[in-house]
């Protein structure tokens, strides 16, 4: 079987100056990140998480604290900086990946950013995949480790797992 893919265009200038909004969004987040309790999760699950091209585990650390609040067993990918080397990184990554499994033996959940769960918007879009949910958001393509709109959704797709 052959699958055809669209082809995927890089950010336009427009796009790219978007990210320019990053400081104002941070004031915008701020009274929510001061206020919003995080709900404690029913159902503890295992997550890995993969940082984008370029970064760090680092660039993930908020994500990693809000998960682990709500009672989330969360791990980097133990793999250092991402250099964009997918079929090396994902190779590498299997191992992480079967130790969590055996440690404790349920499913992982990993949670991607850019690179670490695919760069354009349109190479994010499953149409092969049965259980798969898309979910959009308007935020910065930087601002989305940040968002507490973006955080919470996290946390409300692991409990409907």
């Amino acid at each position: 079987m052959i699958l055809e893919h669209e082809p995927i265009t890089p950010p336009g200038v427009r796009d790219t100056l978007q990210e320019l909004r990053l400081p104002l969004d941070v004031l915008r987040w701020a009274p929510t990140w001061l206020t919003t309790r995080i709900r404690r999760t029913s159902r503890p699950r295992t997550v890995i998480l993969l940082p984008g091209f370029g970064t760090s585990p680092r660039s993930m650390r908020v994500m990693e604290s809000f998960l682990r609040r709500a009672g989330h067993r969360v791990r980097d990918w133990g793999l250092g900086r991402n250099n964009g080397e997918a079929r090396q990184l994902r190779q590498r990554l299997v191992p992480v990946v079967e130790s969590c499994l055996a440690t404790h033996r349920e499913p992982v959940t990993l949670v991607g950013w850019s690179l670490g769960g695919i760069v354009a918007w349109r190479a994010c879009i499953d149409r092969w995949s049965p259980n798969v949910r898309h979910i959009e958001v308007s935020e910065t393509h930087i601002g989305l480790g940040f968002s507490p709109r973006v955080l919470g959704l996290v946390a409300a797709e692991l409990e409907r797992r």
